[in-house]
């Protein structure tokens, strides 16, 4: 690699960068990763050169050569598998893993910000607005968006299983790809995470119970024919029986409040009793309207206004609203209401996503 410069023929420096195993300075990339200016990183590299007595101007060079060499590797970076393919860079495995897992690394800060919302053009250009509000550098930001996009783009028609097709495609780490995958995931289906009450639920959270919702409202298979993440439908469907449970209120109440006496003390007792009636009817309510679009997206913000801030409002801890949603369930997990098999097993498959979903957003509030 080089580069000339000159006024005249026979008047020019060169600058040669001759490499063979390609060597990475990682404390370099992550300052080409997060868009530093030079002169700034220059100053912050001044400390780490102190002992070897070299001057401004070679520091820089130093630096510009790293940056021109990530540079060039980001088109690889673009299409991770073509590491596999290409000749030009002697670059073992273990390196170009880390490459790819830096490069494709996600800021819960910034994914936060960017959940739920269309991945347009326009946003890109207010990426300064979610840097300012992160602390995190713009061009991160923008990378970081970019690769949303690109995987997005990749996957959306690829057949098969959704998460796996991001780890093959782009040789990510599973823990990695599964924040794509929930990433994607609630973009596709536009499930409400922007609204200001939901401004505490991190990004964190949001992963938890997205995957929760994935795990078990979800048909076998994770794309549909047209390569979108799908959700089982006739599922959803089936859970409007479910709402036929209130007519054995009264017989329900009774299990639940015996069920949490095996585990709660008498004021618990008490207090789970004169919630019942809400708390059952806003639970089987949920399940019944599922299946309609709206209410499917609007499924975090509902839970949090219509389960999870009544019981805070309760004044009820972490441990007792645990040992009511432990106790419910208990009672669908023994079928002591004696529902039809079927209707047991899609039950359960409901509330143990929404009983994750409470319990993770209850400790926000």
């Amino acid at each position: 690699m080089c580069t000339m410069t000159g006024t005249s023929p026979s008047s020019f420096t060169m600058d040669v960068l001759v490499s063979n195993q390609t060597d990475i300075d990682w404390e370099l990339f992550e300052m080409w990763l997060d868009g530093q200016v030079e002169g700034i990183c220059v100053n912050q590299l001044r400390e780490r050169y102190k002992d070897e007595n070299l001057n401004y101007e070679d520091i820089l060079s130093e630096l510009q050569n790293n940056f021109r060499l990530f540079g060039m590797l980001e088109p690889l970076l673009h299409q991770p598998n073509m590491f596999s393919e290409q000749l030009v860079w002697q670059l073992d495995h273990s390196i170009q893993r880390q490459l790819i897992g830096r490069y494709y690394a996600l800021d819960d800060s910034v994914a936060r910000e960017l959940l739920g919302r269309k991945l347009s053009g326009r946003l890109r250009k207010d990426l300064d607005e979610v840097s300012e509000k992160t602390g995190v550098p713009l061009k991160s930001c923008r990378r970081q968006f970019d690769n949303i996009k690109r995987i997005f783009k990749a996957v959306e028609e690829a057949p098969g299983r959704f998460t796996t097709n991001i780890k093959n495609l782009f040789n990510l780490s599973s823990e990695l790809a599964t924040k794509y995958c929930v990433l994607i995931f609630i973009a596709v289906h536009r499930f409400e995470t922007t609204k200001k009450k939901l401004s505490n639920i991190t990004f964190s959270d949001l992963s938890i119970v997205t995957q929760s919702i994935m795990a078990n409202w979800t048909p076998g298979f994770d794309v549909d024919e047209g390569g979108d993440p799908v959700l089982d439908r006739d599922y959803l469907g089936t859970l409007r029986e479910i709402k036929n449970i209130q007519d054995r209120e009264k017989d329900h109440r009774n299990l639940f409040i015996q069920t949490v006496s095996k585990y709660g003390d008498e004021r618990l007792i008490a207090e789970a009793e004169s919630h019942f009636k809400s708390l059952n009817r806003n639970i089987l309510a949920l399940a019944s309207s599922l299946f309609h679009s709206k209410e499917l997206k609007e499924i975090f913000i509902s839970v949090l206004e219509r389960i999870v801030e009544p019981l805070a409002l309760a004044r009820f801890s972490t441990k007792q609203v645990n040992i009511m949603l432990k106790s419910y369930e208990e009672i669908v997990v023994e079928n002591l209401l004696h529902l039809e098999p079927m209707l047991k097993v899609h039950f359960i498959k409901f509330f143990s996503t929404l009983k994750t979903i409470i319990e993770t957003f209850f400790v926000r509030l």
